[in-house]
């Protein structure tokens, strides 16, 4: 079984004092780094098995390039740049992480450590993919810094 693929297109994503994208890694998690305007994704989007997307739209062109692709992680509030209606229609899991671009970017992690592991267990099981609706999750209190 090859690694999970994380796609990162935020801005802010690890720009603190932890090394967010070296905890993903750790945890066997292959981090590709895209551009947070989200122009020239299709050959990352290729390999993604989730994206940890940024401010810039998630087009249903966006979608149809990842066929891998299992969830998309707003990082920071709100869903209103993520085309919805295709993230349902191919079975994408649209979450965000309130609070991830002020300080709390620990909380993508988290989300990702714990949701990755069980859309890929999901994919490669055959069982029925996540329902899809704007959730945000809320894995715990922000690790102290």
């Amino acid at each position: 079984m090859t690694a999970p693929v994380v796609l990162v297109t935020a801005r802010s994503f690890g720009t603190g004092t932890r090394d967010l994208a070296a905890e993903l890694s750790a945890d066997g998690i292959r981090v590709l780094r895209g551009p947070a305007d989200h122009r020239a994704l299709e050959p990352l989007l290729a390999q993604a098995d989730a994206w940890i997307a940024g401010t810039g739209p998630v087009t249903d062109a966006h979608l149809a390039a990842a066929p891998r692709l299992r969830i998309v992680a707003r990082y920071g509030v709100g869903v209103d740049a993520v085309d919805l209606a295709a993230a349902a229609r191919r079975g994408v899991l649209v979450t965000n992480t309130p609070g991830a671009n002020s300080g709390a970017g620990a909380t993508a992690v988290r989300t990702a450590r714990s949701l990755i592991p069980s859309i890929w267990r999901c994919s490669i099981t055959n069982t029925p993919k996540p329902m899809n609706a704007p959730t945000t999750l809320n894995p715990g209190p922000a690790d102290p810094k």
